[in-house]
């Protein structure tokens, strides 16, 4: 499996409401582009505003916890590689990073491919 992670921080003075109700819409948006470019799997992923997330950045030394993390997910890198190449590809990209322009801080936001590796799966709950 490949993956397209985007690991968001949003704009400075931009609110958490605004960045969640911004985020789900970019979510609806990144959502229809996956399927048309043959994704499989599409999850967006909101930070929780709790105080366990700064105590283990603190206990860590690492930086703050991004407010959002998005990822789409393909069977293979070279369906990315093809569809990336399209001209109508490029133009549904260049408008989710307009939509992207108005929540996200792109400077302290990462975006990057990765092989995901499953080592555990969904385990099903058992009643005791």
């Amino acid at each position: 499996m490949v993956k397209l992670v985007q690991c968001i921080r949003r704009r400075p003075r931009l609110g958490v409401d605004d960045f969640r109700a911004a985020w789900e819409e970019y979510g609806d948006r990144l959502r229809e582009m996956a399927i048309e470019l043959g994704a499989v799997r599409v999850t967006l992923s909101t930070k929780l505003e709790s105080p366990l997330n700064d105590a283990l950045a603190a206990a860590r030394g690492s930086a703050p916890a991004f407010d959002g993390v998005a990822e789409v997910a393909w069977p293979t890198g070279a369906a990315v590689l093809t569809d990336a190449a399209q001209p109508a590809t490029r133009a549904r990209i260049a408008s989710l990073r307009t939509l992207q322009e108005k929540f996200a801080d792109p400077a302290r936001s990462a975006f990057f491919f990765v092989h995901e590796q499953e080592l555990l799966g969904e385990v099903e709950a058992t009643a005791t």
